[in-house]
C-alpha cells in the first residue's frame, strides 16, 4: 500500500448526526437561505430545480427534480454552520464545488509549505474554500461567476490565477442527447452543467518544474447503505490497477465483474479509488441508491492529455502520473463502525498543461439525477455503461 492522504476531507469529520425531519429540497433551500443568498436555476414547471450559492464558493448546494418537495440531492453538513462565525461557507458539503489540483505531492496547495508533507499540516485554502465568487451575469437557467486568486504551492511556487464558473440548468432534450437515452414520461430528471475555465494571470509560463494547477470538480452525495457507484472499465483491468487510498478494503466493498466496478458508497467507511486514463472506458460513471429509486450519473470532460494528479502524500518521482477520475467514500477517521451514513464523492480533474500567460484550460463535469422505478434505472446505467 502506498503512502497515501488520510486528510481528505478532515475538515468534513464533523458531520452532522441530526437529520432534519424530511430531507426536501425547500427544508435545504430554507436553511442556506437563512445563512447567503441563493440563486435558482429553475424549468419552466418548477420541477427540476437546482440550488446555487455565490458567497459560498460558488457551490451548487442541492437540487431536484420533483419541485420543492422533492428529495435534495446534495449533501449539506448542518453542523458546520454553529461553528462558522463569520459564514464563509467552509465545509458545508455541496453537490459541486471547484478545488484546485494537484493534491498529493511537491506540487500539492495543501500543505502549507511545511516539511516534511504531512496529515497533520493538511489546510484547504481559503481562496477556494472560504472566499465568496462574483457574478458576471445571471439568468433562468444559467449564471456565470468569477474569482481571482493567489496560491502557493509546497515548494513555494506562487500562481495567480482567474477562475471562470458556470453553471447551467440543462433542459430533458440536453440530457437525452448528451447521455443518448431516452427518457420516458415516468422519469424524473434533473441535470446541471459546472463548467470552468482556469486562466494563468501571471506574466511567465507555467512550467512542469514549478508545480501546475488543474481544476478539481466534487460532487458531495449523501450516502446509504444500500448505495453502490459503477465505473466502466476496460474488460482486462484488475483490481490492482486501481488507486486505493486512505485505507485496504475487503471484497464486500468493491468488485470487478466484466469490465464494471461495483463501490460501496455508504458513507460509513473513508476510503478513495483513483483511475488512470488506460483503464477507463468512456467519459461518465454513476451512482444507484435504491433506497430513494434515484440513479446519479456524472459525465465529465476528457481530453487525450496525460498529466493528471494523484492522491499520493510524498515527494513523488513522477507526479504527473496520475487519475482524471476518483470516487471517495467518508466515515469516522478512526475507522470505527458508525450508526449514520455521511456522504460520498463522485470527482473529476483536468489535465494540468504548462499555459502561457492567459492561457487557460477548461473542464466540465455534468450531473443528471434520475428518478424512477428502479428497473427503469438499471437498464438507463447499462445503456450508458
Amino acid at each position: 500500500m502506498k503512502n497515501i492522504l488520510s486528510l481528505i476531507v478532515i475538515a468534513f469529520t464533523a458531520y452532522s448526526c441530526t437529520k432534519p425531519p424530511t430531507k426536501t429540497y425547500n427544508y435545504d433551500l430554507d436553511f442556506i437561505k437563512k445563512n447567503t443568498e441563493v440563486i435558482e436555476l429553475s424549468s419552466e414547471d418548477g420541477q427540476s430545480r437546482v440550488m446555487i450559492t455565490p458567497h459560498y464558493q460558488g457551490r451548487v448546494i442541492s437540487s431536484s427534480n420533483n419541485g420543492l418537495k422533492g428529495t435534495s440531492n446534495g449533501w449539506v453538513n448542518y453542523n458546520a454552520f454553529d461553528n462558522d462565525s463569520l459564514n464563509t461557507g467552509q465545509n458545508i458539503g455541496g453537490e459541486d464545488r471547484l478545488w484546485i489540483g494537484p493534491l498529493g505531492g511537491q506540487y500539492s496547495f495543501y500543505y502549507q509549505q511545511i516539511k516534511p508533507i504531512d496529515e497533520d499540516n493538511w489546510k484547504v485554502p481559503d481562496a477556494f474554500n472560504a472566499e465568496p465568487y462574483e457574478v458576471i451575469n445571471q439568468s433562468e437557467n444559467l449564471v456565470l461567476m468569477y474569482k481571482e486568486m493567489l496560491l502557493r504551492n509546497f515548494i513555494g511556487s506562487e500562481f495567480n490565477i482567474r477562475v471562470n464558473k458556470t453553471i447551467s440548468l440543462l433542459e430533458k432534450h440536453e440530457i437525452e442527447t448528451n447521455l443518448g437515452i431516452k427518457l420516458n414520461s415516468s422519469i424524473k430528471a434533473v441535470a446541471f452543467n459546472s463548467k470552468h475555465s482556469l486562466i494563468n494571470k501571471d506574466t511567465i509560463q507555467w512550467t512542469k518544474q514549478s508545480g501546475l494547477p488543474c481544476i478539481w470538480s466534487l460532487a458531495m452525495l449523501p450516502g446509504s447503505d444500500n448505495t453502490n457507484v459503477y465505473i466502466p472499465l476496460k474488460k482486462d483491468v484488475k483490481l490492482n490497477e486501481v488507486g486505493i487510498y486512505l485505507s485496504d478494503i475487503n471484497e464486500d466493498r468493491i468488485l470487478i465483474n466484466n469490465g464494471i466496478l461495483k463501490y460501496k458508497a455508504d458513507g460509513k467507511y473513508r476510503n478513495k479509488l483513483g483511475f488512470n486514463p488506460d483503464v477507463l472506458m468512456g467519459n461518465t460513471f454513476a451512482s444507484l441508491s435504491p433506497e430513494n429509486n434515484t440513479l446519479t450519473i456524472v459525465q465529465y470532460q476528457r481530453t487525450d492529455d496525460t498529466l493528471y494528479f494523484n492522491s499520493e502524500v510524498s515527494i513523488q518521482d513522477n507526479p504527473y502520473l496520475g487519475e482524471p477520475i476518483q470516487v471517495y467514500n467518508h466515515g469516522p477517521m478512526d475507522f470505527s463502525e458508525p450508526n449514520e451514513n455521511a456522504f460520498y464523492e463522485l470527482e473529476s480533474t483536468s489535465a494540468m498543461k504548462e499555459l502561457m500567460p492567459n492561457d487557460s484550460i477548461t473542464h466540465f463535469q455534468r450531473v443528471y439525477h434520475l428518478s424512477g422505478e428502479l428497473a427503469q434505472l438499471e437498464n438507463i446505467l447499462k445503456q450508458i455503461q
